[in-house]
C-alpha cells in the first residue's frame, strides 16, 4: 500500500522495501505451513487415520491385515484375487487409531467381480491419508493401474513382504519411487512388523505437537491453507505492488475468519498509519 502511494520515490528505496516485504511474507509462509501440517497431526490424533492397503494380488495384503489386528480379518487363501471387496477395520497403531481398508488385488485382467472390487480399491485411495501399497521383496513396483499415483495427496508406504522367501533384510530399506518410506516384512514369520509401526507411528506424528496454538478444525486448517495460497500470490507478483497488496488483502480476509475483525486493524487506513509511524517516507 505505501509503494503505491508513494510511487514518486526512488527506484533502490521502493526496490528495497519489496524485498524486505519478500523475506517477511516468506517467514510467514514458513510459520502458517508449519501450523497446516500441526493441525493435520492434532486432526489425526483425534479423528484416527484411513489407511489403504493396495498391491497385486498374493502379496499378502490380507495377511498384512491380520497381523496388524492380531485376529483373522480378512480371508486368506494362495489362489490369487481372493479379496474382492473392500474389508475394513478399526484399529490402534502405537497409540494412533487407524481405519484399514483391505482391497482387491490390482491386476491388468481381472475377472469381472474382481474388477469391481478393484475399482472400488481405486476409488477408496481418494479418500485415505495413507497408502500402504505391498509387493512380494524383489518384484518390480508397477503403477500400470494407477496412472494418478504422484497426485494422490497421501502419504505412501511401500511394505516389501515375504522375506522369509527373499531372504531381504526387515526393517526400513532404502527410500523407493515416490514413497514416504520402505520396509521389509515377513507377515508369516512375524518380522518387520514392529519395525512397520514404529516408522508409520512416527511419520504421523511430531514433537511439536506440545507447541499447540490451540487450532485444530477442518475449517481452520481450509482457512489457513486459502490464505497461504494469496500470500503466495502475493511474492510471485511483489513486483506488482498493486496485485500484491490486492492478494493480502484476501489473505488478511481469510485470517479473520480465524481470529476475528481485531478492532485495531479493522479499517485499512488504520494499518496504513501504524505502518508509517514506523517509516520515514521521502528520506
Amino acid at each position: 500500500e505505501g509503494v503505491i502511494d508513494f510511487s514518486d520515490q526512488d527506484a533502490i528505496t521502493e526496490d528495497l522495501f519489496l524485498e524486505q516485504a519478500e523475506l517477511t511474507l516468506k517467514t510467514w509462509i514458513d510459520r502458517v505451513s508449519k501450523e497446516i501440517d500441526l493441525i493435520a497431526m492434532r486432526r489425526i490424533r483425534i479423528d484416527g487415520v484411513n489407511l489403504c492397503l493396495i498391491g497385486p494380488p498374493n502379496a499378502g495384503k490380507s495377511s498384512f491385515l491380520n497381523a496388524l489386528a492380531g485376529e483373522e480379518i480378512s480371508l486368506i487363501d494362495d489362489q490369487p484375487g481372493t479379496t474382492r471387496d473392500l474389508v475394513r477395520t478399526n484399529l490402534e497403531i502405537n497409540q494412533i487409531p487407524v481405519r484399514i481398508c483391505d482391497t482387491a488385488g490390482l491386476r491388468l485382467q481381472p475377472g469381472s467381480v474382481e474388477l469391481k472390487g478393484i475399482e472400488k480399491a481405486k476409488n477408496e485411495l481418494k479418500n485415505s491419508q495413507v497408502i500402504v501399497y505391498m509387493i512380494p521383496d524383489l518384484e518390480p513396483v508397477d503403477f500400470a493401474l494407477l496412472p494418478d499415483w504422484k497426485s494422490i495427496p497421501a502419504y505412501k508406504i511401500l511394505v516389501r513382504n515375504k522375506i522369509d522367501l527373499s531372504g531381504g533384510a526387515a526393517g526400513l530399506r532404502a527410500t523407493e519411487y515416490d514413497f514416504d518410506f520402505v520396509c521389509g516384512v515377513s507377515t508369516i514369520e512375524s518380522r518387520g512388523l514392529t519395525e512397520w509401526r514404529d516408522l508409520f507411528s512416527k511419520l504421523l506424528s511430531t514433537g511439536a505437537l506440545e507447541e499447540t496454538s490451540g487450532l485444530n478444525s477442518l475449517r481452520q486448517q481450509t482457512v489457513l491453507i486459502d490464505a497461504r495460497k494469496h500470500v503466495l500470490n502475493a511474492i510471485n507478483h511483489i513486483k506488482s505492488p498493486e496485485i500484491a497488496a490486492t492478494e493480502l488483502r484476501y489473505a488478511k480476509n481469510q485470517l479473520q475468519k480465524i481470529i476475528g475483525n481485531c478492532s485495531q486493524y479493522q479499517k485499512t487506513d488504520m494499518v496504513l498509519e501504524q505502518i508509517f509511524s514506523q517509516f520515514c517516507i521521502g528520506k
